[in-house]
């Protein structure tokens, strides 16, 4: 189960980076892999991660991501959690490899 701080963590995510003001989903993330550190990228999966593997219902997750986000979910073709998942694959491809190198 997500904590309350990954919760906080991912809910603040939503808000910052997915908003009404943005051009495209496609094109905030790329800004935010672009100008966040790995550290707060960590962050961001490791809390979705946890978000998504919680014992919420499919129907709550949907709820939580819509309720924190501004993007039209029928648009992209995929529900919010979907949607959520691609975005968790795309921020770890983005990460180093190593921790240190």
């Amino acid at each position: 189960m997500a904590s309350d701080n990954q919760l906080q963590v991912l809910k603040n995510f939503l808000q910052a980076y997915f908003h009404q003001d943005i051009e495209s989903p496609e094109a905030a993330l790329q800004a935010l892999i672009k100008e966040e550190s790995p550290h707060y990228l960590t962050e961001v999966v490791t809390a979705a991660t946890s978000f998504l593997a919680s014992s919420l219902t499919e129907d709550e997750k949907n709820q939580f991501i819509s309720n924190h986000c501004d993007l039209y979910f029928p648009a992209l073709n995929q529900s919010p959690v979907q949607w959520l998942e691609n975005v968790v694959q795309q921020l770890q491809q983005a990460l180093p490899t190593s921790s240190d190198g």
